[in-house]
């Protein structure tokens, strides 16, 4: 019954609270407790039917670890291709990093558990749990971020707002030119009916540049057909919240009275993106251009992680509050010949018995005996 009541009101929740605003992390984690108190729904109704109940049990215990190595095995191959294809760097070996770091972390739980003290079982535990607080969220971003972009509606837009990424050699990379052919498409579609949108390209210089992102995606407009009188420019931001903040002031001058707007940027940031422009009070939607696959695995890990340093206290909190349960109150456990002591706050099996400790709680062949003199 409880299991019900949790599936259906985090349902609830998550209805209402993205029915109201799609822009906000929450709703990705609302969705994953709803979706895996879903599944335990599921288990529990099949678990009246035995064979059924069995069977489905069993695949999830077994899809699990299987999840876990295949996703840490196909990272650790996409950082290599990553670093092959990619300058060195840390962003760049981030995936290979993670998947490296998932392999590590479950070998030395496996590990520690082996180990038998109770500070190695509660140092597995604690990695155990961080593993899977880390693995939620990364989860809830994943569902927020695709069900963001299912849900993008066109919409008439006065300015179409696209986003630097950078140049190379003070040209425009792949990557920006993706965005900007993407942000000419919307030109010519539902959100520019009447053909007066007009493209704010944003971007200011960066330390290794010697001009701005702006002049550089202006240029490769014109380039592409893009009359100077439909581009304006936004040549001072080097983060995306200055893009956005800086891109909303240039349109307010240009409509005073109001306006609509769209942004466009990679695929793979177009839900941060969203959140920041929520921050900024500017409300658009974003598009996002397509990436390279190979590419795609590592830009999405690096935007989960910069959400998860942004809002690194509540996180902090949360995975404090999220490891100290379980890690508190760890048990020992070991094999014990019949007769030997149990230590306060060990858990022992032996062939007659399970005990707590000497003086709580035992059950054996003949009693039952909550301590020594009961």
């Amino acid at each position: 019954m409880f299991i019900w009541v949790l599936f259906l009101s985090l349902t609830a929740l998550f209805a209402i609270s993205f029915g109201r605003e799609r822009r906000l992390f929450r709703n990705g984690v609302l969705l994953f407790g709803a979706l895996m108190s879903g599944i335990l729904v599921v288990v529990e109704v099949t678990s009246q039917v035995t064979t059924l109940g069995g069977i489905l049990q069993a695949v999830i215990v077994l899809l699990i670890p299987m999840t876990i190595m295949f996703f840490s095995l196909a990272l650790v191959v996409n950082g290599i291709i990553m670093l092959r294809r990619e300058r060195f760097g840390l962003a760049n070996a981030l995936s290979l990093i993670i998947g490296l770091g998932i392999i590590g972390s479950v070998a030395g739980s496996i590990f520690l558990l082996s180990n038998g003290s109770v500070a190695a079982n509660i140092l597995a535990v604690a990695v155990v749990m961080l593993f899977g607080y880390v693995s939620c969220m990364f989860m809830s971003y994943c569902l927020i971020a695709i069900l963001y972009s299912l849900t993008n509606r066109a919409y008439p837009a006065d300015f179409i707002v696209v986003h630097g990424s950078g140049l190379i050699r003070d040209n425009v990379p792949p990557l920006l030119a993706g965005r900007l052919k993407k942000g000419m498409s919307l030109l010519e579609g539902p959100y520019d009916p009447d053909g007066n949108a007009r493209i704010v390209v944003s971007g200011g210089r960066g330390s290794d540049e010697n001009r701005t992102e702006a002049s550089a995606m202006a240029e490769y407009l014109r380039d592409q057909g893009v009359s100077s009188e439909q581009i304006l420019l936004e040549d001072q931001s080097r983060t995306t919240y200055e893009n956005l903040v800086n891109a909303k002031a240039v349109m307010e001058k240009e409509r005073p009275d109001g306006f609509s707007s769209v942004l466009v940027t990679s695929n793979y940031h177009t839900f941060r993106t969203a959140m920041f422009a929520r921050s900024v009070g500017l409300k658009a939607d974003v598009v996002g251009s397509p990436t390279a696959k190979y590419y795609f695995p590592s830009a999405f890990l690096r935007e989960f992680f910069a959400l998860m340093v942004k809002q690194k206290y509540v996180h902090l909190i949360l995975c404090i509050l999220f490891i100290g349960c379980p890690s508190g109150s760890s048990w020992r456990f070991r094999l014990v010949p019949r007769g030997d002591l149990v230590e306060t706050g060990e858990l022992c099996f032996n062939e007659e018995s399970l005990c707590f400790n000497e003086e709580s709680l035992c059950f054996n062949e003949e009693s039952l005996c909550f301590n020594e003199e009961s």
